[in-house]
C-alpha cells in the first residue's frame, strides 16, 4: 500500500496536534517497510511558511500583551495581573522557537522514510487544469493533487491512498478524480493507520 500525505501530516506531527500519535505511527510503519509513504515536494515547503506566519502572529500578540501589561502594571491594584501577563508573554516567545525546531526535526524524519514527489512543468500544468475544471480554488491544493496523480501515472501501484485532513479536498469532483486514477481518499490519519493495520491483518 502506498500512502500519499501532504502538508497537514507534517504540521500534525510538528505541532503535536490531535492526531499526531497516529501520524507518528504511520511514519514508523513506513520506516519498517510496512507501508510506502510518498509526499509531494511542495508539501515539504508549505509548512515552513505556515509556521513562520504563526510565529509572526504570536510575536505580534506577545508584543501587544506586553504593552497592555505595562499599562496595567502602573496601577497598584493590577500588579498581579500584569505579572501574570508577562509570564504569558515569555512563554509565547519561548514556544515559538520550539515550533520551528520541531518542524525541522519532522521534515528530516519524513525525508528519511518517504519518497519525495517532484514538482515539474507537467505537475504545474495539471494543477492549473484542476484549478479550473475541478474548482480547486487554492493553487497550492491543486499542485498537491496534481503531484499525487502525476506520480501514480509515472509509478503505478495496486493500492494507493491520498491521506488528508484538509477540507479543501473534500469536494466530490476531487474524490471522483482520485477514484478515476485508482487512488482512495482517507480523511484522517487515524483512519489511515487503521487502513494499514487491516491491510496487514488481511
Amino acid at each position: 500500500m502506498r500512502l500519499y500525505v501532504e502538508s497537514n501530516f507534517i504540521l500534525e506531527i510538528a505541532l503535536y496536534q490531535a492526531e499526531a500519535e497516529a501520524a507518528l505511527e504511520i511514519m514508523q510503519q513506513a520506516a519498517t517497510d510496512r507501508v510506502e509513504l510518498a509526499v509531494p515536494q511542495f508539501a515539504l515547503c508549505e509548512p515552513i511558511t505556515t509556521v513562520h506566519r504563526r510565529q509572526s502572529e504570536r510575536l505580534k500578540f506577545a508584543k501587544e500583551l506586553e504593552d497592555i501589561a505595562a499599562q496595567v502594571g502602573r496601577s497598584v491594584h493590577h500588579q498581579k495581573l500584569a505579572q501574570q501577563a508577562r509570564v504569558v508573554v515569555q512563554l509565547l516567545r519561548e514556544d515559538q522557537s520550539k515550533d520551528m525546531d520541531r518542524l525541522e526535526r519532522t521534515l528530516r524524519d519524513l525525508a528519511a522514510v518517504a519518497t519525495t514527489v517532484p514538482v515539474d512543468s507537467s505537475v504545474l500544468e495539471r494543477a492549473l487544469e484542476y484549478r479550473d475544471s475541478l474548482g480547486v480554488s487554492r493553487l497550492q491544493d491543486a499542485i498537491m493533487l496534481a503531484s499525487v496523480i502525476g506520480h501514480i501515472h509515472a509509478d503505478p501501484v495496486a493500492d494507493a491512498r491520498f491521506v488528508t485532513t484538509d477540507g479543501h479536498f473534500a469536494d466530490r469532483a476531487v474524490k471522483a478524480e482520485l477514484d478515476a486514477h485508482r487512488c482512495g481518499l482517507i480523511r484522517s490519519f487515524v483512519g489511515a493507520l487503521d487502513c494499514i493495520t487491516k491491510g496487514q491483518v488481511g
